[in-house]
């Protein structure tokens, strides 16, 4: 069985987490169905970017995006691995659950 990652930051706050993992679990159960979805916590945007490059060919993470306000750069907020294999969860283990 696969798992789908969602991780989100934990420097954003509470409701910002649960609006962007959620955008994030709804794309990818709309690519896996099946999979267990798990969540969690990366500490700021730079560890969330650090994990999404690192494993950009082996695992094609979906990266969310919300537009900063007043014009800034896009902020990447959640990022999500769909159809992560048994041998590539160990990927993940420096995370720490995301408790909602």
């Amino acid at each position: 069985m696969c798992h789908n990652y969602i991780i989100v930051r934990s420097d954003l706050d509470p409701a910002q987490q649960v609006l962007q993992g959620l955008h994030a679990a709804l794309i990818s159960r709309a690519s896996a169905p099946d999979d267990a979805l798990v969540f969690l916590l990366a500490p700021d945007e730079a560890a969330l970017a650090d994990i999404a490059n690192k494993h950009e060919d082996e695992l094609r993470p979906y990266r969310y995006h919300e537009p900063k306000e007043e014009g800034g750069e896009d902020e990447l907020n959640a990022v999500a691995f769909i159809g992560v294999h048994q041998d590539q969860r160990r990927y993940f283990r420096q995370f720490k659950m995301w408790k909602i």
